[in-house]
């Protein structure tokens, strides 16, 4: 299996959408700045921040923050928020142990801190909490999108993608998201270009009209090293991306 560690920024930006909308603020002509000018990671960070003042113990939230420090290269402090974070889920899992949600932050804090077998297991201990729920109600979409990011997070893609299949099949709020995660599946695969142009072109009939898109490069001395864009509809984020 591949490290697990490699999933972080990808199940932290799914992990942290909530978080991000509630204070985020982003531009639909896009941003650009220099060093000193990290305008969208500050957006980003802002909002997280907000969130922890509402909430200290928002596991997404302190994600979030270790995933920004962890782009632009504070190590030391994207594990101080991947160890808050953990130290989040722990205290909610305490008060509810059948919380898949929480299992799965929990994995992807335990891969920041390179804890990869921890990881693995907390993962896999969601996808079974999952399981039990969909046991008592096979319609419900949420356990079948916790389910497919956890597979996605264990790079078990052929699994992921039939969860992320049933969350369209049951006409989700999620379809969007679904449709978007199936595209990047495929996107990496063998001969998979054609099928996530497929997928990626469903997400955009879904889209509602008044979704919109914002980007974000941080440069250093001219040259772009990083971008960061998302597209969002109203108060809920449904892709971000990250890269170089």
């Amino acid at each position: 299996m591949k490290e697990i560690s490699a999933i972080v920024m990808l199940t932290i930006a799914m992990l942290c959408a909530s978080a991000m909308a509630e204070s985020m603020s982003v531009n639909q002509t896009g941003i650009s700045g220099n060093t000193s000018e990290r305008n969208s990671f500050q957006d980003a960070v802002q909002g997280y921040d907000h969130a922890l003042q509402l909430d200290p113990g928002n596991a997404s939230a302190w994600l979030g923050k270790a995933q920004v420090s962890q782009i632009l290269g504070n190590q030391i402090e994207s594990r101080e928020y991947f160890q808050k974070a953990l130290d989040a889920t722990n205290g909610t899992l305490k008060d509810d142990s059948q919380d898949a949600k929480a299992w799965q932050a929990m994995g992807v804090a335990l891969a920041g801190l390179a804890r990869n077998e921890e990881a693995i297991g907390a993962l896999e201990r969601s996808i079974e909490i999952s399981d039990q729920r969909l046991e008592e109600n096979p319609e419900d979409a949420d356990s079948w999108w916790q389910k497919a990011v956890s597979y996605e997070a264990l790079y078990m893609d052929y699994a992921a993608i039939k969860a992320y299949e049933k969350v369209i099949e049951l006409n989700s709020s999620k379809s969007v998201g679904a449709w978007i995660r199936i595209a990047d599946i495929l996107f990496v695969k063998a001969n998979g270009y054609n099928e996530s142009v497929e997928a990626f072109n469903e997400a955009i009939r879904l889209m509602p009209d008044n979704a919109s898109w914002a980007g974000g490069v941080v440069s250093d001395q001219g040259n772009s090293i990083l971008r960061t864009d998302v597209w969002r509809d109203d108060d809920r984020i449904l892709r971000v991306t990250i890269g170089s």
